[in-house]
């Protein structure tokens, strides 16, 4: 009969929430108490329910007060929640639709530098740590596991494979590689390319399909592009004496991207994914994509980030005479067309994204993507954009 929508109820209490949900059978293993801008009449329990794992379980209620909610809220403008969005103006109107259907929600946050990362990171990190927190739990130690979730490439439900290849210590904890794992049996892809076609189609579908290049030709990620988006264009690295801008027996088109057989201004978008690490010369790297990119057209890349670092790490460079100077203890990255892999000269920080600046870019920013339902789990799905004025 209430006819407000946000009515509250003065006799519900959070105490009270817990208690009906025992009584029901149901386990409230956490609550988060947000105020709506500092008004003790509109606070909310944000509550995480459960079924009991045993009978008799009831366990303690892990509860903290978030007073800064609304100030959490508007830093946190910068999130597309293509789900629930009530705006289709960031993806346009198809796509925007097509996913709200679905029912399945991708975080993306935008960042232009360390200064505003950071001071998401301060306001976030209950929740970050919460979150590392909750993933670890799904993760068995030492043998390989699946995850429900949601294939935006499939567009079906899937089990996400996941082993602990390429695993890390974070925070002294060791961490499965959920960039690279999270594989679907569907389309092969793992976690980094499934976000990776995910952000292209959300928010630069018009450039896909128009005149688009990509910096790799053998990778399930290339095959799924061209698969959705046939006039891509491709290319690889080649060592086999293939000129720069021709193909060779195996199909395959040779280009450095330092030095590009590409005219001005021939593509609306570059694509470039963990290439420009392997580059030395990386800045000049930046200049062609400017060079062949129209006015107006986007660079997407990603490339090994620290984003708690304000510089570029240099863990090697070229001597005068093309010998290699190692600075680090060598690095190397798989290569699917060279055996032992390719050597890793950079590990970025904030500085790439003023080099990019100064390559003549405009609107470079940093965006961080997360979603529980999608399978990009974990702290490290950066991606960059840059726009050529």
């Amino acid at each position: 009969s209430c006819q407000n929508e946000h009515w509250r109820s003065t006799s519900v209490s959070a105490d009270s929430f817990v208690q009906s949900c025992r009584e029901s059978g149901l386990v409230c293993t956490s609550q988060e108490l947000i105020n709506w801008g500092g008004k003790p009449d509109l606070t909310d329990s944000l509550s995480t329910i459960a079924m009991p794992r045993l009978p008799d379980a009831g366990g303690s209620v892990r509860r903290r007060e978030n007073p800064q909610f609304m100030d959490e809220a508007l830093s946190l403008g910068r999130i597309a929640s293509f789900a629930n969005s009530d705006s289709q103006s960031n993806n346009g109107g198809e796509d925007a639709s097509s996913l709200q259907s679905t029912g399945h929600t991708l975080e993306l946050l935008s960042f232009t530098s360390l200064d505003e990362y950071q001071e998401w990171q301060n306001r976030s990190h209950a929740l970050l740590s919460d979150r590392r927190r909750d993933e670890l739990t799904q993760a068995p130690p030492g043998r390989a596991f699946r995850l429900s979730g949601q294939c935006f490439v499939c567009a079906a439900p899937t089990d996400f494979q996941t082993t602990w290849d390429y695993a890390f210590k974070q925070n002294g904890v060791l961490t499965p590689n959920w960039r690279e794992q999270l594989l679907c049996p569907g389309c092969g892809l793992n976690g980094r390319m499934r976000a990776t076609v995910h952000l292209l189609e959300s928010e630069l579908r018009a450039e896909l399909d128009s005149n688009s290049y990509i910096t790799e030709q053998t990778s399930p990620l290339y095959r799924a592009l061209v698969e959705r988006h046939p006039g891509i264009v491709g290319s690889e690295f080649l060592r086999d004496g293939t000129p720069t801008g021709e193909v060779n027996r195996s199909g395959l088109r040779h280009e450095d991207l330092t030095r590009l057989s590409c005219a001005d201004e021939s593509f609306d978008l570059i694509v470039s994914l963990d290439v420009l690490e392997h580059v030395p010369s990386y800045e000049q790297a930046l200049a062609e994509a400017y060079r062949v990119l129209r006015p107006g057209g986007t660079f997407f890349f990603t490339a090994p980030f620290q984003p708690d670092s304000a510089s570029n790490l240099v863990r090697a460079r070229l001597r005068r005479d093309g010998t290699v100077e190692h600075l680090q203890p060598p690095e190397y990255h798989y290569d699917p067309l060279e055996e032992g892999g390719v050597l890793s000269f950079y590990l970025f920080g904030w500085e790439l994204l003023q080099r990019v600046r100064e390559a003549g870019f405009a609107d470079v920013t940093a965006q961080v993507c997360h979603s529980v339902e999608y399978g990009y789990w974990g702290p490290y799905h950066v991606y960059f954009r840059a726009l050529r004025p």
